[in-house]
């Protein structure tokens, strides 16, 4: 988001916003290196791609159309800019997160069949997905083993996708879905 976003976000004004941007950028500085390398890369390339193995592309039809496009003025040229630079930088993060969320729904599906197959059926369901969280009902004496199980699988696919720090995986068992 910008810092005008940020602002009305948070109802602060404007420079407050950028200085939090600023702060930000010098607490991670890698990090922000990288992502303004994206917004360039999309904005020269008008394409992102999701992280290895997929390397999904992200068309930015939009933005070349306002370069082809001479009656576009620079306002709308700078917003049209500006949308894909955001979306230059978040495009590889949420897509590479869907593709690892959908390769951990892959490897969740055959951890159930295989504790239904050794233990009996109904012994591990997959219940539902939100967002980037993956819901398994598992019968009480099973649940400790299948957590984690299902805990280093998912880290494992985690890391085909992201090989430059150790992913992890939040996993709680209760007796009912909590939030």
């Amino acid at each position: 988001m910008s810092p005008i976003k940020l602002s009305d976000l948070l109802q602060i004004p404007i420079e407050e916003a950028d200085m939090l941007f600023k702060k930000y950028a010098e607490a991670f500085p890698s990090l922000d290196s990288w992502l303004v390398s994206q917004a360039k890369f999309a904005v020269e390339n008008l394409h992102s791609r999701s992280f290895a193995p997929c390397k999904r592309i992200r068309w930015y039809p939009e933005l070349k159309e306002a370069y082809l496009n001479k009656s576009t003025d620079w306002k709308q040229f700078a917003i049209v800019k500006g949308n894909t630079e955001r979306n230059g930088m978040n495009q590889p993060i949420q897509a590479s997160g869907a593709d690892i969320c959908k390769e951990a729904l892959v490897e969740g599906r055959k951890l159930c069949k295989q504790y239904n197959e050794i233990y009996g059926n109904n012994t591990a369901l997959m219940i539902c997905t939100v967002h980037d969280e993956i819901d398994f009902e598992v019968k009480n004496e099973y649940a400790d083993q299948f957590g984690n199980e299902i805990t280093s699988l998912m880290i494992e696919v985690g890391n085909k996708y992201v090989t430059k720090v150790n992913m992890d995986v939040e996993t709680t068992i209760t007796d009912f879905w909590t939030k």
